[in-house]
């Protein structure tokens, strides 16, 4: 009997797939870049698993993204430290 494939799954798979398009990535320069196997991504984008706590934060990582984004947890890609730093450059943050 084949096992449902778990919402989250899916949202994380999509949003690793359209980031991996956008930049003009195939599915083994990603595999590369995290020093994984093809099949581990390609098993992400179809949401048929998710990748683990520390494979998740190097995929963040790796994309300059928030692992929250990756998840579906929030619509904003950039990470806290990104705003952070937009803030700054923009003059609204003071030291």
């Amino acid at each position: 009997m084949k096992q449902q494939k778990k919402p989250y799954a899916i949202e994380i798979g999509k949003r690793i797939r359209a980031w991996r398009i956008e930049n003009g990535m195939e599915v083994r320069e990603l595999a590369e870049l995290l020093d994984i196997s093809e099949r581990s991504v390609s098993g992400w984008e179809l949401g048929e698993f998710c990748p683990g706590y520390h494979a998740l934060m190097r995929l963040a990582d790796s994309m300059g993204v928030s692992a929250d984004w990756l998840m579906g947890r929030c619509h904003c890609w950039k990470t806290a430290d990104q705003v952070l730093m937009e803030q700054k450059v923009g003059g609204r943050v003071t030291a």
